[in-house]
């Protein structure tokens, strides 16, 4: 046991020596009449080069691809405040919710067997407020937020006169962790997940059929009743964005 302790001590300070060693020495200069400090070290020049263009961008646009599978089509502008903390936030597209259709495709918001109900386009927004405990907003780098996201999912059912609308509304506010990954000077992919408390409205839509008093033909009318509830909700992104 003694003799593989100081074995274990010896390699250990011979890779503490080798660490040490193989440090670059930088001293670094103070022009006394600015007061500017200065180094003659490559390295150092070059990583605050770096450095400094990691930082010179403050602001973001995205697209959510993640989304494409709920059906919404998601745009964000990201801005940082400082190294420590970005505000995020989008307008997207929706047409059909295909994930929330798989469970829910018996109900007549989505099976509508006879064509009745069309899908129509909404307008989503989202908002996030990100934290980043190293204060590496814009680089490689780990964060936590807070998400709100506001989602109708729309049917149309047409009538003669009219067109009776019908809406499934998602809201979630909750938290998500992610990771932001500077894959070159100006592009940053942003990767996400979280759970939310999610609030759902939701138009659900009694379809039948009735003859017109005064043209005898068959027609579709539609009866309507709101549901409210809570719920859990998971909360993914994969962004892909252009810093400027």
């Amino acid at each position: 046991m003694i003799r593989q302790f100081y074995t274990f001590l010896f390699f250990y300070c011979f890779f503490l020596v080798s660490q040490i060693t193989a440090q670059e020495v930088i001293v670094k200069k103070r022009n006394v009449e600015t007061g500017e400090f200065y180094s003659n070290s490559r390295n150092y020049k070059k990583f605050k080069n770096k450095s400094n263009a990691k930082e010179k961008y403050t602001n973001c646009i995205k697209y959510n691809f993640l989304p494409f599978f709920i059906g919404e089509f998601p745009m964000g502008y990201e801005i940082r405040i400082n190294p420590f903390i970005t505000l995020e936030a989008g307008l997207g597209l929706t047409t059909n919710n295909h994930m929330d259709q798989l469970v829910f495709g018996a109900n007549n918001f989505y099976s509508n067997p006879n064509g009745y109900l069309r899908n129509t386009i909404s307008l989503s927004h989202n908002a996030t407020i990100k934290i980043f405990p190293e204060g590496n907003s814009y680089n490689n780098g780990l964060y936590v937020g807070i998400d709100y996201k506001n989602r109708p999912y729309s049917k149309i059912l047409p009538q003669e006169n009219f067109s009776q609308k019908a809406t499934k509304l998602f809201i979630d506010i909750g938290l998500i962790a992610g990771y932001h990954i500077r894959s070159s000077d100006r592009i940053l992919i942003d990767l996400y997940a979280g759970i939310s408390q999610r609030y759902i409205t939701w138009d659900t839509v009694s379809i039948f059929q009735t003859i017109d008093p005064n043209t005898g033909d068959l027609v579709a009318e539609a009866q309507i009743n709101q549901l409210e509830y809570p719920t859990l909700g998971v909360l993914l992104g994969f962004k892909i964005g252009y810093l400027f």
